[in-house]
Parts: C-alpha cells; sequence; structure tokens
C-alpha cells in the first residue's frame, strides 16, 4: 500500500524543496496587496475562504498533481531525461486545460491554457527534486488555481486581475531554477 501511494508522489516530502515552494507561494500572493496598491481596488476574501481553500487545496493541489505529476510526469521520467519527460508530460496537461474554453471566456481560457503550457517545467522540477513527491507542486498549483477564487473582486477589475494574476503564475514559478544548486545537492 505505502509503495502504491509512493509511486503516486504521495511519499515524504524534501523541506528544502518544501521551502522553496511556499517562499515562491509568498512571491506569488504578493501580487493581491500590489494589485490593490496600483489600482485601489477594494480586495476581500470571501467569507466561507477556509472551506472554498480546502476543497481547492484536495482538487487543484492534490488531485491533479497526483495524476499530472505523480502519475504521468513520474512515469514518463523512468528512462528519460527531465526535459524529455516534462516535455511529453506537458501535451495532456495543457489539453485538459483546452476544455475551459467550453465555460470561461476565450481570454481567460487561453491564458489558462498558456498558464498549464508554463507551469509545466517549475512543477515537473519541484516534484523531480522532492523525493518525487506532488506536495511543493501541489501547494503552487492550489495557490495559483485557489487564490483568485478566494478574492471577491470589484467590478471592473475582473480581467486585469485574472490576466495579471496568471502572467506573475507563468512567470514566477521559474524562480524555482535560481536555486538548482541547492535543489541538485
Amino acid at each position: 500500500m505505502l509503495d502504491a501511494l509512493r509511486s503516486l508522489g504521495l511519499g515524504s516530502p524534501n523541506l528544502r524543496t518544501m521551502s522553496i515552494a511556499l517562499f515562491i507561494g509568498v512571491l506569488l500572493l504578493a501580487f493581491y496587496p500590489a494589485f490593490s496598491l496600483v489600482t485601489g481596488a477594494k480586495l476581500t476574501l470571501h467569507d466561507r475562504w477556509i472551506g472554498m481553500s480546502l476543497g481547492l487545496f484536495a482538487q487543484a493541489g492534490v488531485a491533479e498533481e497526483v495524476l499530472f505529476r505523480g502519475y504521468l510526469f513520474g512515469h514518463l521520467r523512468r528512462g528519460r531525461t527531465f526535459w524529455h519527460a516534462a516535455l511529453l508530460s506537458l501535451l495532456p496537461f495543457v489539453a485538459v486545460h483546452s476544455l475551459l474554453f467550453i465555460s470561461l471566456d476565450w481570454e481567460i481560457a487561453l491564458a489558462s491554457m498558456l498558464l498549464a503550457l508554463a507551469v509545466t517545467f517549475p512543477f515537473c522540477y519541484l516534484y523531480d527534486r522532492n523525493r518525487r513527491t506532488i506536495w511543493a507542486p501541489a501547494l503552487l498549483h492550489w495557490l495559483m488555481q485557489g487564490a483568485i477564487k478566494l478574492v471577491i473582486i470589484p467590478d471592473g477589475f475582473s480581467l486585469p486581475i485574472a490576466l495579471g494574476w496568471m502572467a506573475m503564475c507563468a512567470t514566477v514559478p521559474y524562480v524555482v531554477f535560481v536555486f538548482r544548486k541547492q535543489l541538485d545537492s
């Protein structure tokens, strides 16, 4: 049973990698006060943000990362270089996100698909360097997908905050590669 859970990325994480993921998460979340400061938008949290957050962690954090990093990338990584396995794993990850065109405005759906493409490499790297566990990418995936859903956005700010948030989410996780020496040792 334990071997099966570990093979899906549900093993014990590395504290150093988790600390770096947490640092990246804090950098990401700094977007919201900065956006509010620059635009004057008054951002507040939903009343039920704690319960919503737990559900989002289970769905975006754990479930998606078990599927895309623990199972898919984990299997592709056996016998392949990191970059080859990551490149192969991005195809299904991006394809699944193309379904967002059904339920979202095309601008947001396209940005979401591009975001899925962009985060594949840092998420796979975090998985690979975190004892091949999902916890570091799950933390960031949860923050990326969840934070925007937990904030009440005033009228007129929906598109700029969504696109700004996605731009942050597409770029900031690459900070992980700055820590390569620490993670590779």
